[in-house]
């Protein structure tokens, strides 16, 4: 099943019904000579928990998915609250369960969001649920109240 929600200058719409269940590939048969067919390993599921702290630099934390194993994390960066996610220029380790070097992004004045990903042998899976924005930086003279 799926569902579909689009996203535009003003932000995201309505999320779609769920579609019906379909079969997207069968298992193929087993070989003439009896040994166990190829079965390609599953995506890895979403990383759940993901939060962020509210501190000078982002820290991330997150509970790892079921799946193994985990050869690494794709970070997934969006800035301002609109536009799209940008991916971390370097993987995370697939050891890790939190992030906190996020030095080298922009935090000056802007509202950030997050979204994690983990791969397995089967490549990128499930992309984790958004973080709530968070202001990072303060204006000289102001505070975030007066820019939400």
């Amino acid at each position: 099943k799926f569902r579909v929600q689009a996203a535009n200058a003003y932000g995201w719409g309505a999320v779609s019904p769920s579609s019906e269940a379909m079969l997207v590939a069968a298992l193929p048969d087993t070989p003439d000579d009896g040994s166990s067919p190829h079965v390609p390993p599953p995506l890895c599921l979403a990383p759940s928990e993901l939060v962020v702290a509210e501190t000078e630099v982002p820290r991330l934390t997150w509970l790892p998915p079921t799946c193994s194993p985990i050869l690494g994390y794709r970070l997934l960066v969006q800035t301002g609250c609109l536009g799209d996610f940008e991916p971390w220029p370097e993987l995370l380790s697939g050891d890790a369960n939190e992030f906190g070097e996020l030095a080298g992004l922009n935090m000056n004045n802007t509202w950030l969001s997050f979204q994690l990903q983990a791969q397995g042998l089967a490549g990128f899976g499930v992309v984790s649920a958004t973080t709530t924005p968070l202001w990072f930086g303060v204006p000289s003279g102001g505070d975030k109240s007066d820019n939400a």
